[in-house]
């Protein structure tokens, strides 16, 4: 804590400040000498904690202590006085002062003032945070084990804010000064915040915006294997176009186009922020399924097509490796395709084996290329097969079959309907309650209360 201490003797200013120095080893402590020079000082530094003695010439403890909660509301100010006049006190109160003590102060005293302060200023500013890290957790990312410092930079406006993302083994070599608060971030990562000149944000309202240009940009460099300061944030038309010819070159069963225009789509997406990479690659791979196995109709899929392979593309942790995935998929459609054509008399067979199959594994478990690995077909054929012969397309299906799984545990079991989400294979439970009442017309916990 950063603390000053104000009264028109030295000695006294001196023994007080040994209390405190010795009662609270870490805190930085400030003479300010008294009257208006206390106060300019003290406007000046910007402390957490201020001891002002009521009684000093010129300008006394009451007026600076009035002056002072009217520009920085947030200080905590402990009234110190030798008179034993309630007057006094009673005044300091209405003025904001936080605790009265009289002269002088002892040890215990004054470690009790300074923890009051610090937990008073630590459980407003976590308060004051909440909000602003709701846009955050509506994107999987939680902040939690708070280690606030100079918590009193958090709220002056003109100063910029800098966000510094690292592992705990990469905290020794971040020596940032001005640190406003440490947290950790979905467990493992090290967040801190402090004032800097070269900062992310100024107003803690475009702390959320900020945060999560950071953390995506962590994010991507480390998928990508580089650092760059700029990621696209839109998806391109280019890539949509290119998607759509790449479909069409699928649809002739012309390897060498799909080659071509694979190749022209990877160049045209680039490396943008995740979010966008993922929604690529689900716009991308819908169309495909949607398309290969539709003989009039290139429109894209359902939703949940799309939630589904967006979620599949952000299982994987690189580039290199999603990349050698989509290719697969992708490329490879054209001899599955092929395959298929040659075998149409194996397509029952194999769609009754998926079926099959889904039933026997776990619904957490369930995806394209588990079933397809069983059924011993490529992921693509299989798709193709599988709404030929369903009717739906394979994600529709899976997400019907986990969704009257977990509707017969709700009303079989007395598990939570988080814990049957889970177990349906949905780690994104307000999703899940999504689909489950467009599925059945009602919340999981309706049906429960049925």
């Amino acid at each position: 804590m950063k603390i000053c201490v104000a009264d028109d003797e030295r000695e006294v200013r001196k023994s007080i400040i040994q209390k405190i120095g010795s009662v609270a080893p870490e805190a930085v402590i400030y003479d300010v000498g008294y009257g208006e020079a206390a106060l300019r000082e003290i406007q000046f530094l910007m402390p957490d904690l201020a001891f002002l003695d009521i009684r000093m010439p010129g300008v006394d403890g009451l007026s600076v202590l009035q002056e002072l909660k009217r520009g920085h509301s947030t200080l905590k100010v402990v009234m110190l006085s030798g008179y034993h006049e309630f007057e006094y006190a009673r005044r300091a109160l209405q003025l904001g002062a936080d605790d009265y003590l009289l002269k002088p102060a002892n040890r215990k005293q004054l470690r009790q003032a300074i923890a009051n302060a610090k937990r008073e200023l630590e459980s407003g500013f976590l308060e004051q945070l909440k909000p602003y890290l709701i846009p955050l957790a509506q994107n999987s990312i939680k902040l939690e084990n708070f280690e606030c410092i100079s918590i009193h930079l958090w709220s002056q406006s003109g100063f910029p804010k800098k966000i510094s993302l690292y592992s705990p083994l990469e905290e020794a070599s971040y020596k940032d000064d001005d640190v406003i608060f440490k947290c950790l971030v979905n467990k493992h990562i090290v967040c801190s915040v402090s004032r800097s000149e070269n900062g992310d944000f100024i107003d803690p309202e475009s702390f959320a915006e900020s945060f999560l240009k950071v953390w995506n940009e962590r994010l991507a460099s480390n998928f990508y294997g580089s650092r760059q300061t700029e990621r696209n944030t839109s998806i391109s038309r280019t890539s949509a176009s290119i998607c759509h010819r790449l479909l069409i070159a699928a649809k002739q069963l012309d390897l060498d186009a799909v080659n071509k225009w694979y190749a022209e789509w990877v160049a045209a997406v680039g490396q943008p922020v995740l979010p966008v990479l993922y929604k690529e690659c689900s716009q991308l791979l819908t169309l495909l399924d949607d398309g290969l196995t539709k003989k009039d109709n290139l429109a894209a899929g359902a939703e949940a097509d799309g939630a589904y392979w967006e979620q599949w593309a952000g299982s994987f942790h690189s580039w290199e490796a999603l990349e050698r995935q989509l290719r697969r998929l992708v490329v490879a459609s054209i001899r599955a395709m092929k395959e298929a054509a040659e075998q149409a008399l194996l397509d029952k067979h194999w769609a009754d084996k998926a079926l099959l199959c889904i039933e026997q594994t776990d619904a957490a478990l369930l995806s394209l290329e588990v079933v397809a690995d069983q059924v011993n077909v490529h992921p693509v054929t299989l798709s193709r097969i599988f709404k030929q012969h369903t009717g739906l397309s394979f994600v529709s299906y899976i997400t019907r079959h986990r969704l009257l799984f977990a509707k017969d545990l709700l009303l079989a079991t007395n598990k939570t309907a988080g814990e049957i989400a889970a177990m349906a294979g949905y780690s994104d439970y307000p999703y899940f309650r999504s689909l489950f009442k467009k599925e059945f017309g009602m919340t999981p916990r309706e049906l429960r209360g049925k």
